[in-house]
């Protein structure tokens, strides 16, 4: 592999899902279905059109799974992305790929694989295929964990022991917490939200006309049931309007959009 000049910019990829950055901004780690190929036919072949230029691209993304299932597998790539015959590193490959063991094509990885915070270490959590995806009438048979009590899920940790452990400094500061944030408890209770209390509220337009709102609460006096608008170009207009332009010449002026919530007119 020939590495890109270090004035290069970094390259898109075209099988990974968005890649979770190293602590040292060096290197991204991917969900790749390459591996599984089961996306594959969906190039066509040489010389045709491929079909992802013809469907959409939505329905195109579900060949990449069964149900439930995922054929993700996690991929090590630097910070140029795939490119040529360069696909990153397989963190799972090229090991025991027996049932159970590390490279297990009936296990795959699921969303959100972690970086350790000095670079050396990756998390990620992995399935095992299950029923309906297998079994019963189809021609995949189930195939039985040999995890701890047939668990059908399972943590791995790969060791980057090549890696020196780098030394990366923990966020900034960041002022206090305002009074409007709730204190992290023992087994809170719900806290109950102000509302608006119930009542007309009327605002003046800028240049003429009126928007008026209605807030009703239900019995219990703490929810809303309904809020409703209505807007008149002028006192004498019979009636409410929802035409746009009405509504336009309706809006607040600056000086009532920035003064407090007010007493209802009525109540």
């Amino acid at each position: 592999m020939t590495r890109p000049s270090a004035s290069a910019k970094p390259a898109p990829t075209s099988s990974p899902h968005p890649g979770t950055p190293s602590p040292d901004d060096k290197w991204f780690l991917g969900l790749d279905v390459h591996v599984a190929q089961c996306s594959h036919w969906v190039g066509a072949m040489d010389g045709l059109t491929p079909v992802n230029d013809i469907l959409t691209t939505g329905l195109v993304s579900q060949t990449r799974n069964n149900m439930s299932r995922r054929f993700f597998q996690p991929m090590l790539l630097d910070r140029y992305g795939q490119r040529g015959d360069y696909q990153g590193q397989q963190l799972n490959g090229g090991f025991d790929d027996g049932p159970g063991g590390i490279s297990d094509p009936n296990w795959n990885a699921r969303a959100d694989p972690a970086w350790s915070p000095d670079g050396t270490k990756i998390v990620y959590w992995q399935t095992l295929v299950t029923s309906s995806e297998c079994g019963g009438g189809n021609p995949l048979p189930c195939p039985d964990s040999t995890e701890p009590g047939g668990r059908r899920t399972r943590l791995l940790i790969a060791d980057l022991v090549s890696r020196k452990a780098k030394h990366i400094r923990g966020p900034r500061k960041v002022r206090q917490v305002d009074s409007w944030a709730q204190l992290l408890e023992a087994n809170p209770s719900t806290p109950l939200r102000p509302i608006l209390p119930e009542g007309t509220y009327t605002l003046a337009g800028k240049v003429r006309g009126t928007a008026t709102i209605e807030v009703t609460h239900r019995d219990n006096g703490v929810q809303l049931q309904s809020v409703s608008a209505c807007t008149k170009t002028s006192p004498t207009t019979a009636g409410c309007s929802t035409d746009s332009n009405a509504w336009r010449s309706a809006r607040p002026s600056a000086s009532s959009r920035t003064r407090p919530t007010g007493i209802p007119t009525s109540r």
